[in-house]
């Protein structure tokens, strides 16, 4: 025996396999075969849920399936009568054999109202098709009768489920009725949904602060390597000003060595060193006064000639000054720091003269 009939391949060539959403793998009707009425395919864009059972394809009202105490029978196939004009369905009418012609249009009316207080199934169409027991059936959004293998347990029902639409799952629970497959659609699958729902909201959030921590951390780690940077460009500044000011420095104690004050001072400013430009000026100021110059045992001041021993001239300097001040003073700078040792002792010759 095949899946729906003694000739198996026959059975097998009415199905092909579709992957729906979620990686759900289902077989579909290949075509609608051997049905009766007028449905090529079903139209799944109406208010209705479409079933099969019994071999017979069904209908009810979506918003009626909610009211449902017992399984869906459907009724007998539409059938439309006229009266005065006017088309009114059989089954609305809930009326048995066709003379009809005495029909009071009171007893009609009270009849719709009647069934429209009813909840019922139409039957819409029928097949020689049988349900195998090792599949759920459902008729498929494109309207085509379609099937799973029938999953062990509702834990392997739910990804099935999932891959599905309500109206295909409503299906299942309506050619199903009765069965743990139909009770779990009916009664827990909701709370299942809910389940994963929030189940995904708590991810995505825990996803959020996981990105929001990477993020304030890739930012510290930014913070820190911009930090480490600007300390590295201030040390590579330092290390260069400190690299010009000895140039700077060499050159203006090559200007200090060759008498040019004035260019000393100048860079001595420029780098800040204070203390070095003032030092400079006394060495051009006292390169500036006027010197007394010492002849064998005489001194020459100008016009005044004054011969004395060794302990006199040393005694006798420019501006009015005695060499034993000028050389005191000079000392002083020495001690003070404001000049060094060989322009102490370059000062002191000129005081001297040679």
């Amino acid at each position: 025996m095949g899946w729906f009939g003694s000739d198996e391949r026959q059975a097998e060539a009415l199905w092909v396999t579709v992957i729906l959403s979620e990686g759900v793998k289902i077989e579909r009707q290949r075509e609608l075969m051997n049905i009766s009425g007028s449905i090529a395919p079903l139209n799944p864009e109406t208010s209705y849920v479409h079933f099969f059972r019994d071999g017979e394809y069904c209908r009810i009202k979506e918003d009626l399936i909610s009211k449902l105490e017992g399984p869906p029978d459907p009724i007998h196939p539409i059938r439309t009568i006229n009266i005065s004009d006017s088309i009114f369905n059989r089954s609305e009418l809930n009326f048995e054999g066709d003379n009809i012609s005495n029909l009071d249009f009171k007893e009609k009316d009270a009849l719709v109202i009647k069934d429209k207080e009813s909840v019922f199934s139409e039957i819409i169409g029928s097949t020689d098709i049988t349900i195998d027991d090792e599949f759920l059936y459902f008729i498929h959004l494109d309207g085509f009768l379609a099937r799973v293998p029938k999953p062990k347990n509702t834990d392997e029902l739910c990804p099935i489920l999932l891959g599905l639409s309500q109206r295909e799952r409503l299906s299942i629970m309506l050619t199903h009725y009765g069965s743990k497959y139909s009770n779990f659609i009916k009664n827990d699958f909701d709370d299942y949904l809910k389940k994963i729902k929030d189940e995904k909201e708590r991810k995505e959030r825990e996803e959020i602060i996981e990105r929001e921590r990477k993020e304030q951390e890739r930012m510290k780690i930014k913070e820190q390597e911009n930090i480490e940077r600007d300390r590295k460009e201030q040390e590579r500044i330092k290390i260069i000003e400190q690299e010009n000011k000895k140039r700077l420095i060499t050159r203006a104690d090559d200007y200090v060595e060759h008498l040019d004050y004035d260019r000393a001072i100048t860079i001595y400013e420029e780098i800040g060193d204070k203390k070095a430009a003032k030092r400079v000026r006394k060495l051009k100021a006292n390169l500036a006064a006027p010197k007394t110059e010492i002849h064998g045992d005489y001194i020459d001041d100008r016009d005044t000639i004054v011969k004395d021993s060794v302990i006199s001239k040393s005694n006798i300097g420019a501006g009015g000054k005695s060499k034993a001040e000028e050389i005191k003073e000079i000392k002083e700078l020495l001690d003070s720091g404001a000049i060094d040792a060989a322009e102490f002792k370059q000062m002191k010759k000129e005081i001297l003269g040679k």
